[in-house]
């Protein structure tokens, strides 16, 4: 792929967060921006924390079909 699809793939996963955040927001009834920043790093790590295992059972079955 190229730079551009990149950045607008990257950009629709950005958007998807916050839009996943914006409810979050809402049912917490605060108005805090930390609170706010908490929630969405916590989203973001077991996003990133997904993305991984999904990369290692891809590398894994890979691997195993070289055999």
């Amino acid at each position: 792929m190229k730079k551009k699809e990149w950045l607008f793939a990257l950009t629709l996963v950005a958007l998807g967060l916050l839009c996943m955040m914006m409810p979050l927001a809402y049912i917490s009834y605060t108005d805090s921006v930390h609170s706010f920043l908490t929630a969405f790093f916590r989203i973001c790590v077991w996003f990133i924390v997904f993305l991984i295992v999904i990369g290692f059972i891809y590398v894994y079955i890979k691997k195993r079909n070289k055999r």
